[in-house]
């Protein structure tokens, strides 16, 4: 979603669930990026691109998944089993104004480099 390899994204759990925002909000913030959670019954029929949905695991624990018009696109736990029932949540990434130019992340870097 990024234009960043898997590897380079942390992974963001923990013991404590509100945690989980904080984690992801101080990797976004020296990108540039901020994220917005909006109520799943808040987002369009067609979401028109990938997005990070969250709501409940197998395991009965809140979970992240990237989501897509057609549904799951991808699990990053290794049952790979996604979420039961529909997201809860949408978890929107959105581009502070001027960090873009400002605070480019590697991936915008790597995409403006000339040949």
């Amino acid at each position: 979603m990024l234009s960043l390899p898997q590897e380079d994204v942390p992974d963001f759990t923990g013991p404590d669930e509100g945690g989980f925002y904080r984690r992801v909000a101080d990797w976004l913030r020296p990108r540039g990026l901020r994220m917005m959670l909006i109520g799943w019954n808040h987002m369009p029929a067609m979401l028109g691109g990938p997005i990070i949905a969250r709501g409940l695991s197998e395991r009965n624990k809140a979970h992240a998944v990237v989501w897509n018009d057609d549904g799951l696109l991808h699990d990053p736990h290794p049952s790979r089993a996604g979420l039961v029932g529909e997201p809860t949540h949408a978890m929107l990434i959105i581009v502070l104004p001027n960090a873009f130019f400002t605070n480019p992340s590697p991936a915008t870097e790597k995409n403006n480099e000339q040949p």
